[in-house]
């Protein structure tokens, strides 16, 4: 990681695309959303998680999905997972994209606020 505190670059080859969606505009079957993050940059012994999120407006919230939040909790120690937010995504002249932190490392911890959600439950009735 460099002083900054920002990840190496990376050729365009080195980068994974991993997201489901990246089967519709590439084709194929390689896109798998139940990894927790849309690319993986290698940079030597490690990687780098980035999930995407973007937004038409500048709403300033995100949503994690369950296999985001767990691959965000599995890095909560380390500075490997980051979250892209790309307000104005439909916008060319106002879009930008914004590198936050792990919402579950302290750093994120000091960012976010939890917007309200709900919590999905299973359970089994004893017969």
């Amino acid at each position: 990681m460099s002083r900054r505190g920002r990840p190496p670059a990376a050729t365009e080859t080195q980068v994974g695309w991993r997201s489901g969606y990246r089967d519709y505009v590439l084709g194929g079957t390689g896109g798998d959303d139940s990894l927790g993050y849309d690319f993986v940059v290698p940079a030597g012994r490690t990687s780098y998680f980035f999930e995407v999120k973007a937004t038409a407006g500048d709403d300033m919230q995100i949503e994690l999905g369950e296999s985001e939040v767990l691959t965000a909790r599995q890095n909560s120690r380390t500075e490997r997972y980051r979250v892209l937010y790309i307000p104005f995504a439909l916008n060319p002249a106002r879009r930008a994209i914004y590198m936050l932190p792990n919402p579950f490392s302290d750093r994120g911890r000091d960012l976010y606020q939890l917007a309200g959600s709900g919590l999905r439950y299973r359970f089994r009735l004893e017969s």
